[in-house]
């Protein structure tokens, strides 16, 4: 079962359900005056925000660990904790590294299941992985069907561009009717504008 991690609608509702009772609070509010209790929805809007960004950000890093096991659990390999192993992936990483083509990959890890060299084909692997050379990936897997889940997870994997995902997020919340068409900035200002008034009173 591949490994889910929560979308962007997800994390929106959840941001956004956190500050529906301030808002609802607010609202209600019929002892303050509208300016009063607009600033202050503009303070429950940040707070909204803040647990977004904070969200989206936790789920980003846990994708990218996550890779991260994947990637070492397929191109490592069940050796990997032994000393000989290690040095050997490296020789085999250098090699893999040269490979320009798929047909160049392909050869070499025909002539590495044939030795019975693992590291070499693990490398390969992961060579084929980079380039996208699906022809060689699926050459691997061949003989090796415990792996394929793993392997196709991660071969479907985009590492998340963080600005984009905020991007996509964004476009997904229900900005507060108060706040009409302002921008994030004079959300601010306006949020700030009554704390200081606060402060000097």
């Amino acid at each position: 079962m591949r490994k889910k991690f929560a979308t962007n609608a997800e994390i929106m509702e959840k941001a956004q359900a956190e500050i529906a009772g301030d808002l609802y609070q607010i609202r209600r509010d019929t002892s303050r005056t509208e300016e009063f209790k607009k600033a202050e929805v503009a303070k429950s809007y940040q707070r909204m925000r803040a647990t977004r960004d904070r969200l989206v950000a936790e789920r980003d890093a846990a994708v990218k660990d996550y890779r991260r096991t994947l990637e070492r659990d397929i191109f490592a390999g069940r050796g990997s904790t032994d000393p000989s192993w290690a040095i050997s992936r490296r020789d085999a990483a250098d090699r893999a590294e040269q490979l320009e083509t798929p047909a160049q990959a392909a050869a070499l890890l025909a002539r590495a299941e044939r030795q019975g060299d693992e590291p070499l084909a693990r490398a390969i692997a992961e060579r084929s992985y980079e380039m996208r050379w699906s022809d060689v990936a699926n050459q691997f897997l061949e003989t090796r069907p415990d792996v394929a889940p793993r392997f196709e997870e991660l071969w479907e994997h985009v590492e998340p561009n963080m600005q984009q995902v905020l991007h996509d997020a964004i476009q997904l919340e229900v900005r507060p009717e108060e706040l009409g068409t302002m921008s994030d900035y004079e959300i601010d200002r306006l949020a700030s504008s009554f704390d200081a008034a606060q402060a000097a009173s």
